[in-house]
């Protein structure tokens, strides 16, 4: 269906057998729940899954909640599971993949512009080629996930290698910014919230030097006309 105003949808006993993809011009969905009875599907926090927990089926776009960790125990990431959220303006930014999934399908994070970071906890064994297609997340990896890492190299999407500081990768808010910490301790801005017209953005925030700017991080501003940049920026990715 391609409703702007359905916010929830409750799935009765009958219905079991259903694709992510299929709610995708709802662009209003914050929650999926489903019949206590239905046989084959289920809803954890909002979320539509199989009813062994295996598969996630659709992350409605409009939940709440910047930052979703995919629970332990799912294994397969479906077809356009995350696909509307450029559409809907979803204010999630953050995926947290667990080391129990072995299987990302083709469009799961399909057009999902307004993610900047993936995290990836193990090393997904297939993976579609258009899995990625269009996101504007960086993917975080971590050290021996070569099966996702080769993956990735060829179709020229963004990512970085987890460290053992659990500190690098930390979305941290300052005001109006959003930044993500980088290995080498530095800021990488990742979200404006602002509202002025021209905005000198900081050398600094809290203390660390900010050295990149994230693909989106100005996204959706159109009341910015001007933005000086400090020297410490490095790195501005597009």
């Amino acid at each position: 269906p391609h409703n702007e105003t359905l916010s929830r949808i409750i799935l009765p006993d009958s219905v079991t057998e259903i694709e992510g993809k299929i709610f995708e011009g709802c662009t209003a969905l914050a929650e999926i729940d489903v019949s206590d009875g239905n046989p084959t599907l289920k809803a954890v926090d909002g979320v539509l899954f199989d009813r062994g927990g295996d598969r996630l089926i659709c992350y409605p776009c409009k939940r709440a909640g910047e930052e979703y960790a995919i629970p332990s125990g799912t294994r397969v990431i479906g077809s356009g599971a995350f696909r509307n959220l450029a559409a809907a303006a979803s204010p999630l930014r953050r995926v947290v993949i667990p080391e129990s999934v072995t299987n990302i399908e083709d469009y799961a994070f399909t057009d999902t512009e307004r993610l900047t970071t993936i995290e990836a906890l193990g090393d997904a064994t297939n993976t579609g080629p258009d899995a990625f297609q269009g996101t504007g997340a960086r993917l975080l990896l971590r050290e021996g996930a070569e099966t996702l890492r080769s993956y990735i190299w060829r179709q020229h999407i963004s990512f970085a290698i987890r460290p053992d500081n659990p500190e690098v990768g930390q979305e941290v808010p300052s005001g109006d910014f959003t930044y993500c910490i980088r290995a080498d301790g530095t800021a990488s801005i990742i979200r404006y919230v602002g509202d002025v017209a021209t905005l000198a953005l900081p050398g600094t925030l809290d203390g660390r030097a900010v050295t990149r700017i994230e693909t989106g991080a100005f996204m959706d501003h159109k009341e910015l006309a001007e933005i000086t940049l400090p020297a410490s920026v490095r790195e501005i990715c597009v």
